[in-house]
């Protein structure tokens, strides 16, 4: 959380992710964003249309291993 509200300070130099506001703060983030996410891996998000960590939340654990790895999933 730290690295990402890190991300989004920048220029003004803080941002704070509360307990409130944590849920909105990451579904609107775009999962590009998140650490260990590249290029490669960010296609095959796009190709089951996941653009944010909302859309990411809508699909269930075992589906998202299934089709990205135990790991990755």
């Amino acid at each position: 959380m730290a690295r990402l509200a890190t991300k989004r300070a920048k220029p003004e130099g803080q941002y704070y992710v509360t307990d409130s506001n944590c849920q909105n703060f990451l579904s609107a983030l775009g999962v590009r964003e998140l650490p260990g996410i590249g290029r490669k891996f960010h296609k095959k998000l796009e190709s089951h249309s996941i653009e944010t960590v909302g859309d990411l939340l809508l699909y269930s654990l075992p589906w998202l291993q299934k089709e990205f790895g135990e790991k990755s999933g």
